[in-house]
């Protein structure tokens, strides 16, 4: 779905559920529905897991601290 390519790619934007609606041509209401009842989570808590993903994998192949690393999970929480 056009929706979940566009979180992978663009994680560390803002991105809102009516931005994601628009890509896929619905209303936000039942895109936030159609979303939640094939991935079985609401469009915001995919995209925080995207971005967890993405600090676990700075974690495992960078030699960033993770003060740093988690200073920018803030940064893209704050954003998201």
């Amino acid at each position: 779905p056009p929706s979940r390519s566009y979180m992978n790619k663009h994680y560390s934007e803002t991105i809102k559920a009516g931005e994601l609606s628009s890509l896929c041509n619905m209303s936000e209401t039942h895109f936030r529905r159609l979303f939640e009842s094939y991935i079985n989570m609401p469009p915001m808590e995919y995209l925080n897991l995207i971005r967890v993903q993405k600090a676990c994998e700075l974690m495992k192949k960078t030699n960033e601290p993770m003060e740093l690393i988690s200073l920018q999970w803030r940064w893209w929480t704050s954003r998201g």
